[in-house]
């Protein structure tokens, strides 16, 4: 099977045997910054598959530019052959990148039927096609894919009734031989029965999450993709991926690419901190204007730093970024910083010895937070809501119940702690 993305140009397509392939829901419907094509790039380059879906929402909205980038994107980065499937997103100019929004895959083992339902309803064509296709290729396995899910009891953001109903009508017959439906849309990951049918819904590729349901699963609240196989018995089984700590090295591999994203890391937060450090002086001076546009490029740079830190694959699940940032905290306090202060008084360097001592004093604070956090967060609990205060001349944290009046550390009044 060809490599990259399949524009497909007929209504039915035989496919070679295959050992697994994965779905992947809703890549692109959020933009297409860095952060998110980490996720696909993620997705994209998961090992050991034949091919892979993708479950709708490839871009944001109809352009060609859009459309253009993701397109070389798919080309550059996927290791087998890649198939779409048509979104809400993606209805202009969908046919003219990827080719038939309706077609089957088929060999031996399978048929595959993808639908059109982007506009919340089976056009005339989908239902015509599904009943040509079960009469005259139906497999022990067959899979249907629509975008948009018929109705369920975990999100109400769902298809036509209506419609579902004459679709129904088609598949019954052949109810005991379709395995699963499958679906994206929504920014989550659950399963239930359809007609005693399996259906998944898989919107984890790249897009925002959704927490729709209390009833989900906690450890399915994360970017994903799903797992399709044929066991030795040739029956249709799948599995949950996650995406969170799954890492896309192969750029990385070029160690003066790696180099450049670094440095570029380094300066996109530097420029951050010194945009914002010059908002706070250009609205102290009353420049209100100009304090709001340093602001906005402080937040730009931030966003810049987060993307080329997500292609340097240094964000990490939450669970891990806690116990990464204990460990910080214990380097700053317990060598870090006690060398730097040792260095800066054997030497006379008062000011230096300010900003070391301030510093330490804080990561202290910070690491206590952090381990009761993290020893709450590994036991499935968020700790209890908790005003925090910030002193802004020395960099103490607070956690308190009234607005403290006097920093402990540099002694700054009330007036320059502030609340977060």
């Amino acid at each position: 099977m060809k490599q990259g993305l399949c524009r497909l140009e007929k209504s039915v397509n035989f496919i070679d045997e295959f050992s697994a392939f994965s779905v992947i829901g809703d890549p692109g419907c959020d933009g297409l910054g860095a952060a998110t094509m980490s996720i696909f790039a993620r997705a994209l380059a998961f090992p050991g598959l034949d091919f892979s879906i993708i479950a709708g929402d490839i871009v944001p909205f109809g352009s060609k530019q859009l459309y253009d980038n993701v397109r070389e994107f798919i080309e550059t980065l996927s290791v087998s052959p890649v198939y779409t499937l048509c979104g809400n997103h993606d209805t202009e100019f969908f046919n003219d990148y990827f080719g038939k929004r309706i077609y089957a895959l088929v060999n031996n083992d399978i048929l595959i039927i993808a639908l059109d339902n982007s506009n919340r309803k089976f056009s005339p064509a989908s239902l015509e096609f599904l009943r040509t296709v079960l009469a005259e290729h139906a497999r022990e396995n067959i899979m249907i894919f629509f975008h948009i899910p018929p109705k369920n009891s975990f999100s109400a953001n769902s298809m036509d009734a209506t419609s579902w109903k004459e679709f129904r009508e088609i598949y019954l017959p052949y109810k005991h031989k379709i395995k699963y439906f499958v679906c994206g849309h929504v920014h989550s990951y659950f399963e239930g029965l359809v007609d005693d049918i399996p259906l998944i819904v898989t919107g984890g590729g790249g897009a925002r999450l959704e927490f729709v349901s209390e009833k989900i699963d906690k450890e399915h609240e994360k970017n994903h993709l799903v797992l399709f196989y044929l066991d030795a018995e040739k029956c249709l089984k799948h599995k949950y991926k996650s995406l969170e700590n799954l890492e896309y090295p192969k750029e990385l591999q070029d160690e003066k690419l790696a180099a450049y994203l670094q440095k570029a890391f380094v300066n996109e937060c530097v420029a951050h901190f010194k945009y914002r450090y010059y908002s706070e002086e250009a609205r102290f001076r009353g420049l209100d204007g100009l304090s709001q546009l340093l602001k906005a490029l402080s937040d730009s740079e931030y966003y810049h730093a987060r993307n080329h830190s997500c292609v340097l694959n240094e964000l990490k699940s939450l669970g891990c970024a806690l116990e990464a940032s204990i460990e910080n905290e214990s380097y700053e306090i317990n060598t870090m910083y006690k060398d730097y202060m040792e260095y800066a008084v054997k030497n006379d360097h008062g000011l230096a010895k300010y900003t070391f001592w301030d510093a330490l004093n804080a990561e202290k604070v910070h690491k206590k937070f952090l381990e009761d956090a993290s020893a709450q967060y590994a036991q499935g609990k968020d700790i209890a809501v908790a005003d925090y205060y910030t002193c802004s001349s020395c960099g103490f944290t607070f956690k308190a119940e009234e607005h403290p009046k006097r920093c402990p550390v540099c002694g700054a009044p009330q007036d320059k702690i502030l609340k977060v």
